[in-house]
């Protein structure tokens, strides 16, 4: 599988994964697996405002999540560390699909403008400059479709 092209500007997380880090003639490299990335940024100067502008790699999604309410059915306003982690979301973009072992790529059965609802501790968090909230993540990680 060879989605991410020669130079592009990628987005990984150090944690969890199996990258390498490595000094080859003085100069810093990462060694990872493309499955491992989560995503492609637009530009090499990509900002967090360029969030929802990622290509997800492999099986991931983007998601937008919808906010947590502050305020519960009954009136009572909620502090910020007693808010529920946020559950749903609107997917943004998909990656092009998991590769099976002889190498064909499944697509994913999820699409742009699908509402979802996911695992509330997988993927990985982020935020634009607005505040604004995304997540990528497997998309076996999304429970249903809403």
């Amino acid at each position: 599988m060879k989605n991410v092209t020669t130079g592009a500007t990628v987005l990984y997380s150090k944690f969890g994964i199996g990258c390498t880090d490595m000094v080859v003639d003085g100069v810093e490299y990462t060694l990872i697996k493309e499955q491992d990335l989560i995503g492609t940024l637009p530009s090499s100067g990509a900002r967090a405002n360029d969030i929802p502008k990622l290509q997800p790699c492999g099986d991931r999604v983007l998601l937008s999540v919808e906010s947590a309410s502050a305020e519960t059915k009954g009136g009572i306003l909620l502090t910020e560390g007693s808010k529920e982690k946020p559950i749903v979301g609107t997917v943004v973009a998909v990656g092009p699909g998991k590769a099976d072992d002889d190498g064909e790529v499944k697509p994913l059965t999820l699409k742009a403008g699908d509402k979802v609802i996911y695992f509330k501790y997988a993927g990985d968090q982020m935020s634009d400059e607005e505040g604004n909230a995304f997540v990528v993540l497997h998309e076996n990680d999304c429970l249903a479709k809403l």
